[in-house]
């Protein structure tokens, strides 16, 4: 078999990772107005394209890929009450990231901690279509049926819709992943795929999260870019006591905006913004 370390990559977003698609629910449906009212869409301030997912777990808090925030959480946006990510609902609230928070070093070996925690600079509302799906322990079993949502890539083309998918999956053996047992964290990740549809997770559904029996049991972490393999979410009750930890008082790492310089990175992505607005300007 393929050495696990060889073939899987994350589904970071194409500014850390140089990708040039995102990914979305494969084979999924397309959700209606409410039907998954803690959906949070993590976007660019003013490029109105989803870049990865969330879970709005309370005013203060949300949930998502540590990939999606380790590097880019002083830059982005956190928007709630939205079904079309590019024409936003009315209703919709968008917040500045005040803080992020990891259970550990991200990256780590094998793609560890790649869940994180982010408070908005200003605490969200619950509206009609916005309402805080609250952190509870979620254990899962092999064939438990769940739900799986984003707004990645949803067919072979490599299409990702703006209106938000979902789909039903089963929790699956890693070799539905493309992965081996014995190189798979499996007490850290699930596989994920739904077996009738083919229906999984991809690049842009990061950090979405997957619900079963109305919790949060993981969020989209990593996958093979194929039309068949499962994907991976990093399962929330390995690290139950870090969430509650966190949200509660404080977490192992956190990042602020008052306590860190700009690097590199951090001026690559806003010369990006800059030029982007700027072109819209001028054409």
């Amino acid at each position: 078999m393929i050495k696990f370390a060889l073939i899987f990559y994350c589904f970071v977003i194409g500014f850390e990772q140089g990708a040039s698609k995102k990914q979305r629910i494969m084979n999924g449906t397309e959700a209606t107005r409410g039907q998954f009212p803690f959906m949070i869409s993590i976007q660019l301030p003013y490029e109105r394209r989803n870049i990865c997912g969330g879970a709005l777990i309370s005013a203060g808090w949300v949930m998502t890929a540590a990939h999606c925030t380790r590097h880019l959480y002083m830059h982005i946006v956190l928007i709630a009450g939205l079904l079309d990510s590019i024409d936003f609902d009315e209703g919709y609230q968008v917040r500045r990231v005040k803080s992020a928070h990891f259970p550990g070093e991200y990256p780590a070996p094998g793609n560890e901690h790649d869940i994180s925690l982010v408070q908005p600079t200003e605490l969200f509302s619950e509206t009609q279509f916005i309402k805080f799906l609250p952190y509870q322990r979620c254990n899962i079993s092999l064939g438990d049926h769940v739900t799986i949502m984003g707004w990645g890539i949803f067919n072979q083309y490599g299409e990702a819709p703006k209106i938000l998918q979902w789909a039903s999956a089963e929790v699956n053996e890693v070799e539905i992943c493309g992965g081996d047992e014995n190189e798979v964290l499996t007490s850290v990740f699930t596989c994920i795929r739904g077996n009738k549809k083919l229906s999984m997770a991809r690049q842009g559904d990061s950090g979405s999260p997957g619900i079963y029996n109305g919790k949060i049991f993981g969020v989209v972490s990593m996958g093979i870019p194929t039309d068949s393999y499962g994907t991976y979410y990093t399962k929330t009750s390995t690290y139950h006591d870090w969430i509650l930890r966190t949200i509660g008082k404080g977490s192992v790492r956190t990042l602020r905006k008052a306590s860190r310089g700009c690097s590199l990175f951090d001026y690559s992505i806003w010369f990006y913004v800059c030029l982007a607005a700027l072109l819209r300007v001028l054409y």
